[in-house]
């Protein structure tokens, strides 16, 4: 399923269809979009052949280039790649499905999902529940960053009057 390498995306999620997972301090969470400049680029990936299987994908982030989606104790960051054997089998995933959302599961960890639980975004072991399903199921779309301000595209609401990081 090499076709989508190359591709900047953003995925949302199944339950939460306005959250999407993005970087914030470095790890991996599921917020709501704010429409603001920032989100949008924190919510974009660049979809690369797998750093240690290039069958697999690696998510690349758009405005920290060369730091990447990997796990780490369960949990999902984005680090900068240290060249690493661990870091790349962290940093590589299957996209299982495409039609009904898909599934993204670790390469070193197999059965491992992406999922999110309380917003923050991590990988874990299917327990079969509907919930467990819901929040391990991601649409693919393009990316959030192609509709930022700045890119020709005129679409900047007020520029940037929104850069203020409201939590």
């Amino acid at each position: 399923m090499g076709g989508s390498h190359g591709k900047v995306m953003s995925f949302h999620s199944e339950n939460y269809p306005d959250h999407y997972f993005r970087h914030r301090n470095g790890e991996i969470w599921l917020d709501r979009n704010d429409g603001s400049d920032l989100y949008r680029q924190d919510a974009s990936f660049r979809l690369v052949p797998g750093l240690c299987d290039p069958r697999a994908t690696s998510f690349e982030s758009v405005n920290y280039p060369g730091h990447y989606m990997r796990h780490q104790n369960g949990l999902l960051f984005l680090h900068k790649a240290d060249g690493s054997d661990l870091f790349k089998k962290d940093a590589t995933f299957f996209i299982r499905g495409g039609g009904h959302g898909s599934h993204i599961e670790s390469h070193n960890f197999p059965g491992y999902f992406v999922r999110h639980q309380n917003y923050r975004c991590s990988v874990a072991v299917s327990d079969g529940s509907p919930l467990f399903k819901a929040d391990s199921t991601w649409w693919g779309s393009d990316a959030l960053s192609a509709a930022a301000g700045g890119h020709g595209h005129g679409h900047s609401h007020g520029g940037h009057g929104h850069s203020h990081h409201h939590h």
